[in-house]
């Protein structure tokens, strides 16, 4: 016995095109066994001319009960299958067959509980997806420091586009099934027969991008789970010039030689477009320097409270730094905090602010960090180019 599975034409609540398509697909000889996902199965049989009607009950059930199927006999309708958890398909041989609902007022109550019933959740849907990324993108925020530095763009970017995507889908679903609960209200007979022939390459190109955006979303586990397991290897990153160098030399602030490491990062991501860090390391010094564009620059003023105001360290999250801070002032920026702790670890911090640019430097030695505060307002001022 040869089986297939085809591509559905139209949509769930699409109900005249998917009877027409079922319609069709008889007098070729193919006939529904499992109507499931967006691919139905057919099983191959003799070609026949057979009408098709999707029934919606009252209360759905994956079997309908020996009286629904006693009335449907009745009339002259077979049950073929379950229509993806909504209600039944039925077959009809017969030329001019009754219709399954002999009374009006029980389809129309019927549709209108399964509308109802969709609009509630599509609306929870959308409130929890939007709670969803709005947590997420509070979480990333509480992270930042780590997320900027090895930002996702793929995850920031095609998230929130391909949640948008289903929503407008499902609207456009919700819409079908309000149509035709208004037809019934104004006591207009259901349409049987509809043209899906442009409906199918929609259908087409629309799985085409879902495909496209899904397997996007999936290349950066992926991508993890390829580096967990490969054997380690020495990693160079492809060779790159900057146009000037974005740090302050630790001699300037220690007067002493230093080994220092130039990290750029220029991702494409939602939140870091450009970020500088310079790591120094002396005989008893070390500095951290980053300077970072945040973009949207509507981001900036809580990037700059998460990184610089609550004086993030490389092992530790302070909350209470803000009210511990030397709130600096200067008309060469427009928001400043110096802090420096006062146990023998001697650990200081400098964060400054200009526009959307934002520049933490983290200091251990015995130097005051502030005292050299000339040497780091360049940084705010100067435009860096990047040469692969």
């Amino acid at each position: 016995m040869k089986y297939k599975r085809k591509l559905a034409p139209a949509t769930t609540f699409d109900f005249a095109a998917m009877e027409t398509w079922l319609s069709d697909m008889a007098e070729d000889g193919w006939i529904p066994v499992d109507f499931r996902g967006e691919k139905v199965k057919f099983q191959q049989a003799e070609p026949q001319k057979r009408s098709y009607r999707i029934a919606i009950p009252r209360y759905f059930d994956t079997q309908p009960t020996a009286k629904q199927l006693e009335e449907y006999h009745q009339l002259g309708w077979e049950l073929i299958c379950t229509y993806r958890s909504k209600g039944y398909l039925l077959a009809n041989i017969t030329e001019h067959p009754q219709e399954p609902y002999t009374d009006p007022a029980v389809q129309k109550k019927n549709i209108e509980e399964l509308y109802q019933e969709e609009r509630y959740l599509y609306l929870a849907g959308m409130v929890l997806g939007t709670l969803f990324f709005v947590g997420l993108g509070l979480l990333t925020w509480h992270y930042l420091g780590r997320n900027i530095i090895d930002p996702n763009w793929v995850l920031e970017f095609y998230g929130p586009i391909l949640f948008l995507l289903l929503a407008v889908f499902n609207f456009y679903e919700l819409r079908l099934l309000k149509r035709l609960k208004t037809s019934l209200e104004q006591g207009l007979p259901i349409s049987h027969e509809k043209d899906y022939t442009k409906k199918l390459q929609l259908k087409r190109i629309s799985n085409l991008i879902y495909a496209i955006l899904g397997i996007t979303l999936l290349l950066p586990p992926l991508s993890d789970i390829y580096s967990a397991f490969r054997p380690d290897e020495t990693q160079e990153k492809a060779a790159v010039s900057v146009s000037p160098l974005p740090y302050v030399p630790m001699e300037e602030i220690t007067k002493s030689a230093s080994d220092t490491e130039i990290s750029l990062y220029s991702e494409p991501t939602l939140f870091a477009p450009l970020l500088f860090q310079t790591f120094e390391m002396g005989d008893s010094n070390s500095m951290d320097t980053m300077l970072l564009e945040v973009r949207p620059s509507f981001l900036t003023e809580q990037a700059f409270l998460t990184l610089g105001a609550n004086g993030t360290f490389p092992d530790a999250f302070l909350p209470s730094t803000a009210e511990q801070a030397l709130v600096l002032s200067s008309d060469s920026f427009d928001e400043g905090y110096f802090y420096q702790e006062t146990s023998e670890m001697q650990r200081q911090m400098l964060t400054l602010r200009k526009g959307n640019r934002l520049l933490i430097v983290r200091y251990h030695g015995e130097n005051r960090l502030v005292d050299s505060l000339s040497a780091f307002l360049p940084l705010l001022e100067q435009d860096y180019t990047i040469q692969e």
